[in-house]
């Protein structure tokens, strides 16, 4: 996606985000939940796609709103735009908790049952994908589309640039827990290898997360028996993720929602 595409996809987001965006208040959480959903009601699949995380200085934003626009299905777009900055919280709630997670859980559950979904597809990018990993596990038969998604949670939010996001998620930085926040995905996706799950991952072994994540987590998916379709490419820049996952994303949903 070059800067003119970027640029109409904005815009567009914006206007869509004007006319459709709604808000959902947990029952169970006291959280509330900014999202945009389009049904079809001939659909009985869900697609939910999770926000990445934007530059520093940039509240988040709804992803793929213009890249999902000619797909044919019930699609929920979920914003994370927690933490005093507003670039997020990976979807997980404040000092330790679990509270937007949960809400999340709620929030899709609710929609999937709405619309008589009977099967829900959890999409995303960066931050992105790992809460559509993240939120995967607790989903029963859930399929996740994820692109370059970290693993290593705590690591990468420690860079100076994640600061006010660590700060919201985990105030205090201690060994116990940074290891506990490092763990936390792959302990749920232990827990749940024997589910039912499909996940396609996309990713770049020339770019630093693929040393400090992604190698890891495949190593895990497949060490737990997950069921994955790979595409590997070979971009130098974490950011670049933007350029190649929309097509990778429409070409997965075409097998996915076929159950391929």
């Amino acid at each position: 996606m070059n800067k003119v595409e970027k640029y109409i996809d904005y815009v567009t987001t914006k206007i869509r985000q004007f006319l459709k965006q709604r808000t959902f208040v947990s029952k169970n959480q006291n959280v509330s939940l900014k999202y945009m959903l389009e049904k079809n009601r001939s659909s009985r699949i869900l697609i939910v796609v999770f926000s990445a995380c934007t530059r520093k200085g940039v509240k988040a934003r709804y992803n793929y709103v213009r890249t999902l626009k000619d797909v044919k299905e019930n699609k929920l777009f979920i914003l994370d735009d927690f933490s005093a900055d507003h670039r997020g919280a990976y979807y997980l709630g404040q000092n330790g908790g679990n509270e937007i997670e949960l809400a999340c859980q709620e929030l899709i559950m609710q929609k999937a049952e709405e619309l008589r979904a009977k099967k829900i597809i959890l999409c995303g990018s960066s931050k992105g994908g790992w809460a559509a990993l993240n939120l995967m596990t607790d989903i029963k038969d859930a399929d996740a589309i994820v692109g370059a998604p970290q693993y290593y949670l705590a690591n990468y939010l420690l860079a100076p640039p994640l600061k006010i996001c660590r700060e919201f998620i985990m105030p205090d930085v201690t060994e116990q827990k940074i290891k506990g926040l490092n763990e936390y995905l792959r302990n749920k996706l232990k827990k749940k290898a024997g589910d039912k799950h499909k996940i396609y991952l996309h990713y770049s072994d020339s770019e630093h997360t693929y040393n400090e994540h992604v190698r890891f987590l495949i190593e895990d998916l497949e060490s737990f028996g997950y069921d994955v379709a790979f595409d590997c490419r070979h971009y130098t820049e974490h950011w670049d993720v933007s350029r190649y996952f929309p097509d990778y994303l429409l070409d997965s949903l075409t097998g996915c929602c076929k159950g391929e």
